[in-house]
């Protein structure tokens, strides 16, 4: 009914929301990365490790009983609570006196969201059947490039002209709000399979065989190590991106955040508009295109690396820049949507939590604080260069990474050979 389908745009809309939040609050540091450095004294490796490693253990392990839960509880009880924990903990980053006390507000950020994007996969995955999940999943991920944008531009202002403390605040505390909406508006869907029979109250499967069904599926562990590979990219990227145009470009805190928010946004709703557009026909038709549009994005994407890292000019770069960012976005429809076919229903929040455990020790946990180590190694902010040298093992993961996505779909083809 038209009514129903108005009613799930609503609930994707209210979920790409929530997902908008959960990056900006987490984007906001990287721009804020120069004024919080020179107010508490820090070098580039400790930065890493707040930007990505301490972060990434609380979000991935974390997420994985969160999932579980989420499996048999409320979801939408879940998810809203999760968004009140992050946002009040961002709010709360603005009014640290110390780097511990920072280390320990950004973890419990990512507390509060370690489960948001499980859980909404497992929501959408019942509010729409296989076919659409694609398209939708990609929509909700638009939330992704839309809540990078609005950190930046809140972060590289805001930070800017009142300061980094009051950046924080600015936008910690509209989450709350929304936090209210989702959990008043909101209405838990049923359990169902993808053939649309209600699973009622069927046991939850152990999380053990769980595990064993996925980690025991080699097209499974070569997308995990495929996305822990793209997130490491990607992640190291979105950490040092802000301080290499601010050091070695000359530009000021707000031409940074409105430079990289507007090449976020625009490759972020190029690539998981393809993605999710190309997940739906091509992949609909052939399984294997699923876990291939990902990889071969990623092998293109390599190479203008290398143009962003040594342009000339802090346009050129940007440019550079983009493609990368392009390719990074067009794996979130094919592949959860891949994902989530691959497991029973009671699995499906615990099944993206395991993705995402082992996309955030790798890419999260990884990305930002070996990138840091390598330029506090090569001279840190006192060497001119050694920023853009230790940003040049992203495009060697890169092409690693599009290695693991295209053995992934040889994998699924032997899977489809067997099963014929």
């Amino acid at each position: 009914m038209k009514e129903t389908d108005r009613y799930v745009r609503y609930v994707l809309l209210l979920l790409a929301a929530m997902c908008t939040m959960n990056l900006a609050d987490r984007q906001i540091l990287s721009v804020l990365v120069p004024l919080i450095k020179a107010d508490l004294q820090l070098t580039d490796t400790e930065v890493g490790a707040l930007s990505g490693t301490a972060f990434a253990i609380i979000y991935a392990t974390v997420g994985i009983p969160i999932a579980r839960w989420a499996d048999r509880g409320n979801r939408v009880a879940i998810a809203s609570w999760g968004l009140a924990l992050w946002s009040a903990m961002t709010a709360f980053s603005g009014l640290v006196g110390s780097y511990l006390q920072l280390l320990l507000a950004r973890m419990g950020v990512a507390l509060g969201e370690s489960g948001s994007t499980p859980t909404a996969h497992s929501l959408i995955s019942d509010y729409l059947p296989p076919a659409r999940r694609a398209a939708a999943i990609a929509a909700y991920s638009l939330g992704i490039p839309l809540g990078t944008t609005v950190g930046l531009l809140v972060g590289g202002w805001v930070g800017q002209f009142y300061g980094w403390r009051t950046a924080f605040f600015v936008l910690g505390l509209p989450g709350l709000a929304l936090a209210l909406l989702l959990r008043l508006t909101v209405r838990e869907p049923a359990r169902t399979t993808d053939d649309g029979r209600l699973v009622g109250t069927t046991p939850q499967p152990p999380w053990r065989d769980g595990v064993r069904a996925l980690f025991g599926n080699r097209a499974f562990r070569h997308l995990a190590f495929a996305g822990g590979l793209l997130s490491f990219q990607a992640n190291a990227g979105g950490a040092w991106i802000p301080s290499l145009l601010f050091r070695d470009h000359g530009m000021s805190l707000g031409e940074v955040g409105t430079g990289i928010a507007n090449a976020s946004l625009i490759a972020g709703l190029a690539g998981a508009g393809l993605g999710g557009w190309l997940g739906t026909t091509v992949g609909a038709r052939d399984r294997r295109w699923l876990a291939w549009l990902p990889g071969a994005a990623m092998a293109i994407g390599a190479p203008f690396w290398i143009l962003g890292l040594y342009a000339g000019n802090p346009y050129l770069a940007l440019f550079g820049f983009l493609g990368p960012a392009v390719a990074e976005n067009v794996y979130f429809g094919p592949v959860n949507s891949l994902l989530q076919g691959m497991v029973m229903p009671g699995l499906r929040a615990f099944s993206s939590a395991l993705l995402l455990l082992c996309i955030n020790l790798i890419g999260l946990g990884g990305g930002p604080l070996v990138v840091g180590w390598l330029s506090d190694r090569l001279g840190g902010s006192t060497v001119p260069g050694s920023l853009r040298v230790a940003l040049l093992v992203a495009p060697v993961v890169c092409l690693w990474s599009a290695f693991h996505y295209w053995m992934a779909g040889r994998c699924i083809a032997a899977e489809m050979r067997s099963a014929s």
